[in-house]
């Protein structure tokens, strides 16, 4: 962590500001923010909107490599090491952006908390507050990327003494921070989420959904519950979110033959951020000929569901591969905050309470709009178990390359699920155990050797 924030500490208040705020200073005092615009303009900065580690991306079972020689070829080591889930899951790479990355968003967040305090003429405003709002939420959405990636699952009997990672609050760099545990880490999510309600706006400013809202800090707060797998709280949080913004998008009216199906202006994203940019293997619309969706799962769509066109096309490889983002032309997954996430989290969590009537009708309102018009009946369900467990395979076939899959293997497992993963390169066969230490990833070692951490163990 004190690399990173070295690594970025002397270009972090310029990089961050746009053109009119460099264009106001003198050269003396060019990188020293003094209004809340400036302060926001630190936010308006694209490692925050582009910070979702990959590892749990190049990890899952949403995808495989069609041959040892393709897997052989990938761009970086730990792009072979997290697929194979290697020891190292580096490879001996340094610099990593998954680690890197949210850590600098962290960075900026607290300089803009740090900087608002400050201010005591603008407390209170409406665009101070959204500008604080937003920084919680940043710093929330962060930790809660990092915790999720390089600490085992949240679990309750466990979390006082299960190692999370450093808590970094305020603005200095002179402090190296321990490992604080898995419950301080989500005490302190939690309570930056809350924060930002507060704070923030029942919508996102209008054209920009790339900054934050009520609605996109109850989306994560129910995603967070169904990681930590307190389903009432994820059911009333995903409700609190939908009852701000519900809007589906009918896939009808989709071009499926478009090489980017979703506009980029995606009516159902509730809050657009993605994933680093560093990983081959991550880009959607990959056109190589190393990778492959995973058949099984492409095999559960039915033949009217158009998500088999809208998310998917096959190659001349003759292997299917993702058709393009979810919010437009970006090339990296979309792991942002969205409606149909929602539903299925608040599907999950009325099917879990026994809210039978509520789930069945979550799940048919999603499905109706994603099945070939006038193909689609609804849905009945003899019992609870049959219920979740075809709302848990909807989750995984609508949310795929969503940077998902990877946290519902951790809680599902945790949950008794059992699910052991396999890999085939030529014969040569990998396997991850639930529950496996390996759901862990390794902390860079550069990171280790500069602030003395502890490290994760993997097998």
């Amino acid at each position: 962590m004190k690399a990173t924030i070295l690594l970025i500490v002397m270009m972090a208040l310029i990089m961050a500001c746009n053109k009119d705020f460099l264009d106001k200073k003198s050269s003396s005092s060019i990188v020293i923010p003094q209004t809340v615009s400036d302060f926001r303009a630190m936010l308006e900065n694209v490692i925050v909107y582009q910070s979702t580690g990959a590892l749990g991306q190049l990890a899952s079972d949403e995808y495989y490599y069609l041959n040892k020689s393709g897997w052989q070829a990938a761009t970086t080591a730990t792009e072979r090491q997290s697929y194979i889930w290697g020891k190292d899951v580096f490879g001996g790479d340094v610099a990593v952006k998954d680690w890197n990355d949210p850590y600098s968003a962290i960075f900026y967040a607290n300089n803009v908390l740090d900087g608002l305090a400050t201010l005591k003429d603008s407390i209170g405003n409406t665009e101070f507050n959204f500008v604080k709002g937003w920084a919680y939420f940043v710093r929330a959405y962060e930790y809660y990327d990092l915790v999720r990636n390089f600490s085992p699952a949240y679990d309750s009997a466990t979390y006082s003494s299960d190692l999370g990672v450093p808590l970094k609050l305020h603005s200095g760099i002179d402090n190296n921070e321990a490992r604080s545990s898995v419950k301080d880490c989500f005490d302190r999510i939690l309570e930056d989420v809350g924060a930002s309600i507060r704070l923030l706006p029942a919508q996102y400013p209008s054209g920009h959904p790339n900054q934050p809202s009520k609605s996109a800090a109850y989306g994560l707060l129910a995603r967070i519950f169904l990681y930590m797998r307190v389903y009432d709280k994820a059911y009333s949080y995903a409700d609190s979110a939908l009852s701000l913004h519900d809007t589906l998008i009918d896939y009808n009216t989709l071009n499926a033959n478009s090489n980017y199906p979703f506009a980029n202006d995606n009516v159902e994203s509730i809050y657009t951020t993605s994933q680093v940019l560093k990983y081959t293997a991550t880009v959607v619309g990959n056109n190589s000929r190393m990778i492959a969706v995973d058949s099984n799962l492409l095999r559960a769509y039915e033949s009217n569901d158009l998500r088999l066109n809208v998310y998917f096309r096959t190659r001349t490889y003759n292997n299917v591969t993702m058709r393009g983002g979810y919010y437009g032309t970006g090339l990296y997954p979309y792991t942002g905050l969205s409606v149909d996430e929602m539903f299925l989290i608040r599907a999950e969590g009325a099917a879990r309470l026994g809210y039978m009537n509520i789930a069945v009708d979550d799940l048919n309102k999603l499905l109706y709009k994603r099945y070939r018009t006038g193909t689609y009946g609804p849905r009945i369900f003899a019992d609870k178990d049959s219920l979740l467990s075809a709302i848990l395979m909807e989750r995984r076939k609508e949310l795929i390359w969503r940077g998902l899959r990877w946290s519902d293997l951790k809680r599902l497992n945790r949950e008794g699920a059992n699910i052991t993963l396999t890999r085939n390169l030529d014969g040569e066969m990998y396997r991850l155990e639930a529950n496996s230490p390996n759901y862990v990833f390794n902390i860079p070692s550069d990171e280790i050797a500069l602030s003395g951490i502890t490290q994760n163990v993997r097998n």
